[in-house]
């Protein structure tokens, strides 16, 4: 009942009546005195329900009507605070409604002129046309109106503007309208890249990756420069490949001096952009890459065991299906060398990686580990790739082992997380422990956790982790 008197209040009032009185008069009352008599309405309001039905109400009544600087001035804080929880439009907390404040108004005003402009058939019909779109507008669904209101591509207004035209003169009065606003990959497209922060679920830890998602291919010089200019340790291309009942993309990674065959990370950052904005709608993708078809797999984080602790019920973990690097002997006549290059670090084995490459180099204990400190310049002169230094974890961190991975000689001081290394990794500590399931911690400045399952049958290493976006944007050639 409450409910029903307070609608009934804001239904008598001329604001949301656009068929009382003057019309001239109307359109002539400021954004000031609309929102002056809103918060008039307010102090009568208790409920929470019709406070948001309130700011819903506004949106969908008024913002066809306004010019720019109404509109401007229309997204502002509401005056009833931070309790009340933000709807479609009712933002009430500061971090969102400084989002609607960074909104080119301008675009917004654009958009909603060229809605009226298509609607003028005669000059004496412009009102009942004006009052056919609003209407229409009130029957369009929420994440339609708030994607129409942001920053919408001009050469697509017209195809929204025909949709809302059928809209209105084929529906009836309990239809909704919902639009495909843009299909994910093309709205992606305009962004053009994400850096995903990967094996971690927490912002600036784990490995930092830059995602490209490309509409068309690009060259090899492009790409380097590209991943040069990012100066993160790996930068990966992502390219849509269509007529696979699987959703498959080709991708390509690259540091900032070259491009390498297998990057654990940076498959992991693009699979994250791919499952969580949308652009697959399956739980499983397949990836071209260089070292063959590789699987990501979206697991719920109830399915994995691992020294983290999971209390978020939606959370899910990203699994990466490589293959295994087998551990051979190293034959190494440079142990002085290794010893300089790891600053006279405690070493107990060293072997070597078939597929990879590198030298692998354990120590004594995981606080070995984390106590190296490299000499990058003696490093560059070891024979391969670069050098991993992993010791057995200390039993009270959850953990099996520990590791850090240094390559120089690819522009990489040290991987923060390297996920190719864990398939050398998984080899070794699965044999010396005993076990194909192992818990892993990277004990770089930044850290990250990876949980491991070794097929040694099919010689296939499932890498278990978790990313977390961090940024969006564009590049500009």
């Amino acid at each position: 009942m409450v409910l029903h008197r307070e609608l009934d209040l804001l239904l008598s009032s001329h604001l949301t009546d656009p068929t009382r009185g003057d019309g001239a008069k109307s359109n002539s009352i400021s954004i000031e005195k609309k929102i002056e008599f809103l918060e008039s309405i307010t102090g009568k309001v208790t409920n929470r329900r019709s406070r948001r039905w309130l700011n819903d109400r506004l949106l969908m009544e008024l913002v066809p009507r306004l010019n720019a600087e109404e509109i401007r001035g229309l997204f502002a804080p509401p005056p009833w605070g931070d309790e009340v929880p933000p709807s479609t439009f009712s933002r009430t907390n500061v971090e969102e409604w400084d989002r609607f404040r960074n909104i080119d108004m301008d675009k917004e005003v654009n958009i909603i002129h060229a809605f009226e402009k298509s609607l003028e058939k005669r000059k004496g019909h412009i009102d009942a046309d004006k009052m056919a779109v609003l209407n229409g507008w009130h029957r369009v669904g929420c994440s339609t109106r708030e994607a129409l209101r942001r920053s919408s591509p001009s050469d697509l207004i017209e195809g929204y503007e025909e949709c809302l035209r059928a809209f209105i003169i084929e529906s009836t009065d309990g239809d909704v309208l919902e639009l495909r606003i843009k299909d994910p990959f093309h709205r992606l497209l305009l962004h053009g890249v994400c850096e995903v922060d990967a094996f971690t679920d927490s912002a600036f830890k784990g490995n930092p990756a830059a995602v490209c998602l490309l509409e068309e291919d690009k060259n090899d010089y492009w790409f380097q420069s590209v991943a040069a200019e990012f100066n993160i340790s790996e930068t990966c291309y992502l390219t849509s490949i269509h007529g696979t009942s699987i959703p498959r993309f080709g991708l390509r990674w690259f540091t900032p001096v070259s491009e390498v065959n297998l990057c654990g990370h940076a498959t992991l950052a693009a699979a994250q952009t791919l499952f969580s904005t949308g652009l697959v709608d399956n739980n499983v993708i397949e990836f071209v890459t260089l070292s063959g078809i590789l699987t990501a797999k979206k697991i719920p984080a109830s399915n994995v065991t691992s020294a983290q602790n999971d209390e978020a019920k939606d959370t899910f973990y990203i699994e990466l299906d490589f293959p295994a690097d087998p551990i051979a002997e190293s034959n190494s006549d440079d142990t002085s060398l290794i010893s300089e290059a790891l600053n006279g670090a405690s070493i107990i084995d060293i072997k070597r990686t078939k597929n990879g490459d590198d030298l692998l180099v354990v120590v004594s204990s995981g606080k070995n580990v984390t106590e190296v400190e490299p000499q990058l310049d003696v490093i560059g002169k070891i024979a391969g790739r670069g050098v991993i230094v992993t010791g057995i974890a200390p039993s009270e961190s959850g953990f099996d082992f520990y590791s850090r991975y240094f390559c120089p000689k690819f522009g990489i001081n040290e991987d923060p997380v390297c996920g190719s290394a864990h398939c050398s990794l998984a080899t070794y500590w699965s044999k010396k422990l005993g076990k194909c399931d192992l818990n892993a911690y990277q004990a770089s400045a930044r850290g990250g956790a990876i949980n491991i399952h070794l097929d040694e049958q099919k010689q296939r290493v499932f890498l278990r982790g978790k990313a977390i976006t961090v940024m969006e944007g564009c590049i500009l050639v």
